[in-house]
């Protein structure tokens, strides 16, 4: 389950929501970074990550959170996922219906 992975990841899921979200908001990955404490090739990995599997995340978690898909496209979903719930609690909710979440 991924809440009990993060103690073993190099960041925690909190730390990487914080990161996704000022990059949703329209932060410079530049920016975001050093703002953030990490490397740029960090945020840029988890941006890319974000990117890659939005498709297949959203696919799952509308199926559950229907009010989500009152956004017009993937920046403005994670923007209404964010505000009801962690990114961890999504990951582990996607991690239960066996959806790999790294």
């Amino acid at each position: 389950m991924p809440a009990c992975v993060a103690p073993r990841r190099w960041y925690d899921w909190a730390k990487q929501q914080a990161v996704l979200i000022a990059l949703l908001m329209g932060v410079s990955l530049r920016a975001c970074a050093p703002a953030q404490g990490i490397g740029l090739d960090t945020a840029r990995r988890w941006w890319r990550w974000l990117q890659e599997r939005s498709e297949k995340f959203r696919f799952r978690l509308l199926t559950h959170w229907l009010e989500w898909g009152r956004a017009v496209d993937w920046r403005g979903f994670w923007r209404l996922a964010f505000e009801s719930q962690s990114l961890c609690d999504s990951m582990a909710w996607l991690d239960s219906q066996g959806l790999i979440v790294p």
